[in-house]
């Protein structure tokens, strides 16, 4: 199952170069597969498939579920702004994951 990570957490710099301080994003993933792949999503989906992901703290989603009502309502959860560039390699990815999942358009 082919995994491209989108966005990075920012590195913010320290005055040890041996340590790296990550800010923590909502940094996106596309993943896919193609008909005949293994696991559970393959034998859910025979024409192959392709997922979009978020990371967020647990910090971040307590506060969502913390604001939201009802425990019935759905929660959006949003990436970080995309770069330009972000957004050429997401739909270069994209393309690449829906040509792999279902076949190149015609």
């Amino acid at each position: 199952m082919p995994r491209v990570q989108i966005t990075h957490n920012t590195v913010r710099p320290t005055d040890n170069p041996a340590v790296v301080d990550e800010l923590p994003r909502r940094n996106v993933h596309v993943s896919w597969n193609r008909a005949g792949g293994e696991g559970a999503l393959a034998a859910n989906h025979p024409s192959g498939w392709v997922q979009v992901a978020i990371d967020m703290t647990v910090g971040d989603l307590r506060q969502m579920l913390d604001t939201a009502e009802g425990g019935e309502q759905q929660i959006r959860i949003v990436s970080e702004v995309l770069e330009r560039r972000d957004v050429n390699k997401t739909i270069q990815t994209l393309r690449r994951a829906r040509d792999v999942a279902y076949g190149k358009d015609a």
